[in-house]
This record gives C-alpha cells, structure tokens and sequence, in this order.
C-alpha cells in the first residue's frame, strides 16, 4: 500500500477566501468520490477472490483507494492471505489516512492565522482590497487550474496558498490580469454597486467587498480611512447630521467639498442597502 499523501487532503484556500469541510472519516480526495461497494475489478486477479466480496463497514472502497487496494489484494491472494487479515490491514490504512488528513486541517487552520496576520502587516490598508482581489480572480480560473492551487503542497507540508509568498504571487497574477489603468476606483465601485443591486444576497455574504467599497467610498471623500457606516441606521445618523448643517449654515455647507461628497456616498451607499434582496 502507498502512504498517504498529504496533497490529497484539501487545504484552505488562502486567508479570508475559504477553508474545507473536516472530513471525519477519510481523507479528501479530489473531488467527490463515489463509494464502490464489492465489484472487484475485472482487470486485476482480485477478481478471482472474495476478499471484497463481504467488507467490514469500516472499510470504504472509493475511485481513489480502489486501485491500490486491488493491487495489495492481488498480492494477498498470491500468499494466500485469509481475508480477516486482508480486512485488518485495510481498516489499518484508511485509519492512518484519516489521522493524516486530520492533522494536515488542524496544520492548515494555524497556517491561515499566521500568513492572514502576515499579510495584515505588510498590505496594511490594502490587505481587504487585495483579498477582495485575489477571491475574484481565483473565481474566475478554471476549475481544474484552482484545484491544483490549492492542492499544492510545499516540502514543509505548508499549502502553497497558506503562505505569504504564494498570496503576493497570486496577487501579481490578479493584478496583471487587469490592464494598467483600465480599472479605476470608480469602475470598480460600480461593479460592486452592480453587485449590491444584481446579487445582494451574494454582497451581504462578502465581508471583503463590503470592506472595499467602504474604502473606495471613502477615497472619493479625500480620506485614507473609511468613515461610511455599514449599516443604515449609522448611515442615517451621519446624514441628518450633514443635513441640518445644510439647513442651519448653507454657506458653510457649500463650502465644505468634504461634506458634499461625504453625503453624495451617504446616499449612494443607503439606497443600495435599501435595495430588495
């Protein structure tokens, strides 16, 4: 029987962007497997035995582990193996593959704190921009290009996407992706407008995208941090605000380009919050 191996547990897909299901009982492999029961194979001399003919339900063939355990059975028989000894030692290896898978997700879970807490310091206000990034880029690759991605594994046993070399990486291919200066800020925050009015479920569920066109809200004020509430009793609040300045010092207010502008994404951002889901 071959070990495990370590890039058939699935890993998490850089920070902030998606983590597997646990797998209780067997390792991940690549993509669903489905489970086959007791047709040995007719091309392999297991055929002319029954050590898979009554299987314990401990032991699980699937597309993934079939081959192997033909070719182990196959060498059983030659022996002349009894089957309970066939049976234990299979029990024994789907086992110590769960063990490693298991251990490689509780690995990957600490990975994704460390480079997330990596990548917080060096991309510092940018860190939810890039990720935003990244999600959306990764999204738009071939489903056979993401899955080997994120199966990579370094020598280490680290995910290549668990660390902070493999999400700058990424980041530049993300980034040449789009054409110098054919993506402004304001075209990138109508297509997350876009997003609020076509897919609202899919906007509420993005804490990243929420994040970014609260920052690109707040570039269009002139300011560095964002200041536009993301909820709309907030939004509310910093309008009447603005508003009674209007009322009250309308010079003042006329003068304010700050204020202005604050209250035009004030708006924009409440109305799109309003939007039905």
């Amino acid at each position: 029987m071959t070990e495990p191996n370590p890039a058939a547990a699935d890993p998490p897909v850089l920070p902030a962007l998606a983590q597997p299901e646990a797998s209780s009982d067997q390792p991940a492999a690549a993509g669903p497997q489905a489970e086959v029961r007791s047709e040995p194979s007719s091309s392999s001399a297991a055929s002319q035995h029954s050590y898979f003919a009554a299987l314990p339900e401990t032991i699980r063939l699937t597309e993934h582990n079939r081959p192997t355990y033909d070719r182990f059975a196959t060498a059983m028989h030659a022996i002349e193996a009894p089957p309970e000894i066939v049976h234990k030692a299979l029990e024994f290896h789907q086992a110590h593959e769960a063990e490693v898978a298991r251990a490689f997700q509780v690995a990957d879970a600490e990975d994704v704190k460390t480079v997330s807490a990596a990548l917080r310091e060096k991309w510092g206000e940018q860190y939810t921009g890039n990720v935003a990034a990244l999600k959306q880029y990764i999204k738009g690759l071939p489903a056979i290009v993401q899955q080997a991605f994120a199966r990579t594994r370094l020598d280490d046993g680290r995910a290549f996407m668990n660390t902070p070399e493999g999400a700058q990486w990424m980041l530049s291919l993300a980034t040449a992706s789009v054409a110098p200066g054919t993506r402004s800020a304001d075209e990138e925050l109508a297509a997350i407008e876009k997003t609020m009015r076509d897919n609202r479920p899919l906007y509420d569920r993005d804490l990243s995208m929420q994040a970014r066109a609260r920052e690109l809200y707040a570039q269009r004020q002139g300011s560095s941090a964002p200041q536009i509430p993301s909820d709309v009793k907030g939004i509310n609040a910093e309008i009447l605000k603005l508003e009674k300045l209007m009322r009250e010092d309308r010079q003042a207010y006329n003068r304010d380009e700050a204020a202005q502008t604050k209250l035009r994404a004030l708006y924009a951002v409440r109305e799109q919050l309003q939007q039905p889901a």
